[in-house]
């Protein structure tokens, strides 16, 4: 064999074994990710037992397991999501979440019957007064009511709609009707 002809043999097999390399990696493992739906429904659960509040949980698609790595789930009312952290215990897919406080629903039947007592004061009128049944009570959160009334002097027979605003976290409101 002459030296060139090794030359050849050898640079043969080192691409050949660079090839082989190559398509190792590449043909790695993907990383496990969270399996979220049981999560979700998991909590969901938690919630229900715990908080007696019936809530659908939302989880980020995606999240790799690793031990340590925290992310947020949020339980999803009517109105207001309410954030749950979740730590990765371990790198087998072991969860631990925990409420941070509970989670508080603002009275709806007061504000409904405030509303309706504003508008009697105000317009004259009986109102029915509805709005979402399951709102976060948390400072910040917005929603709609809407009153019905059958009309009077001074308002006319309809449906007229009413901007709710949580003021703080201990159930104050501010509305504006139109």
């Amino acid at each position: 064999m002459t030296a060139r002809t090794r030359r050849l043999v050898v640079s043969g097999a080192a691409t050949a074994l660079a090839c082989i390399l190559i398509a190792a990696c590449g043909a790695s493992t993907p990383a496990k990710t969270v399996a979220v739906g049981p999560l979700a429904r998991a909590i969901a659960q938690s919630v229900l037992t715990q908080q007696h509040v019936a809530a659908r949980v939302s989880c980020p698609a995606g999240v790799q397991e690793r031990a340590g790595h925290t992310f947020s789930c949020y339980a999803l009312l009517q109105v207001g999501r309410y954030k749950i952290p979740v730590t990765q215990v371990n790198s087998r897919g072991g969860l631990r979440w925990r409420t941070q406080e509970p989670i508080t629903l603002l009275d709806i039947a007061k504000v409904e019957r405030r509303i309706a007592l504003s508008i009697r004061e105000q317009r004259k009128v009986t109102a029915k007064v509805t709005c979402p049944q399951q709102v976060l009570q948390a400072a910040g959160v917005r929603f709609t009511c809407m009153a019905t009334t059958r009309g009077g002097r001074t308002v006319k027979a309809g449906r007229y709609p009413f901007a709710v605003t949580e003021v703080n976290n201990s159930g104050y409101v501010t509305y504006i009707g139109s």
